[in-house]
């Protein structure tokens, strides 16, 4: 491949921001902002973050895995698919602002008051009027956003779940697919041959809010199942790093 020196004008800012990409995204700058470039130009992804805490998991987030913390995992792999601003929703949510307090970016925080995981989404709604990605806060992952939107873009639904396989499928709910769609879920089989489950990590349209009724509400039970009834619900298969810390912990 040819490539070209160019001179560019660059805000200190943004310069700052691909800085901090080095060693993650690329070896070196020039690299960074080709690869940023080359992401750009192929997709425009999402803008908006959710990241579910949990019921009063916020800890977890700030416990360090393997050298680094767990939020820092999400912040990384959420900046380099270009996502700008970062909702936290859940019930204890005080120390993450603490946190991330003098940290660069754009932070919301909303206190999940105990709505389940549909809930805790529906309670964010007025803050989605655009595609966006939800996230489990307690999973370590190494997913590709940008290309998991492009997937779903491609799907043409109304959500796109991220799909890892496990050695031990019962301690799960079990994924099964047709093509790329989601036909359906298992809730922890005893024996099984699919080892497919969802990673926590998703691309939802604006229009999944619809769906979701007010009260208690669980993604898992009410909405994913919903959204596959209706062939609105296509699977990711990702083979990179996932950890579900939940299960670890417990």
């Amino acid at each position: 491949m040819v490539k070209k020196r160019i001179s560019l004008t660059i805000d200190e800012q943004i310069l700052r921001k691909a800085d901090r990409l080095i060693g993650k995204l690329a070896d070196n700058r020039s690299v960074v902002f080709e690869k940023l470039l080359e992401k750009s130009f192929f997709t425009l992804t999402p803008k908006t973050a959710i990241i579910l805490i949990g019921s009063k998991r916020e800890n977890l987030l700030l416990e360090d895995y393997k050298g680094k913390k767990v939020i820092e995992y999400h912040r990384d792999n959420l900046e380099i698919a270009g996502v700008t601003k970062i909702v936290f929703v859940g019930q204890e949510i005080s120390e993450i602002r603490d946190y991330l307090k003098d940290k660069e970016g754009d932070f919301l925080y909303i206190t999940d008051d105990d709505a389940g995981t549909g809930g805790a989404i529906k309670q964010a709604s007025h803050l989605l009027s655009e595609k966006f990605f939800l996230i489990y806060g307690d999973t370590v992952n190494n997913i590709d956003y940008s290309d998991l939107y492009r997937f779903h873009t491609e799907q043409k639904v109304m959500a796109t779940v991220a799909l890892t396989t496990v050695n031990e499928p019962h301690k799960y709910g079990t994924a099964e697919l047709k093509g790329s769609k989601v036909v359906g879920f298992k809730e922890k089989p005893v024996k099984t041959k699919n080892y497919l489950v969802s990673s926590g990590s998703f691309v939802m349209e604006p229009e999944v809010l619809e769906l979701i009724g007010n009260g208690r509400v669980s993604l898992e039970k009410n909405i994913l199942p919903k959204l596959s009834s209706i062939s609105q619900l296509s699977g990711y298969l990702f083979s990179g790093k996932w950890v579900d810390l939940g299960k670890i912990s417990n």
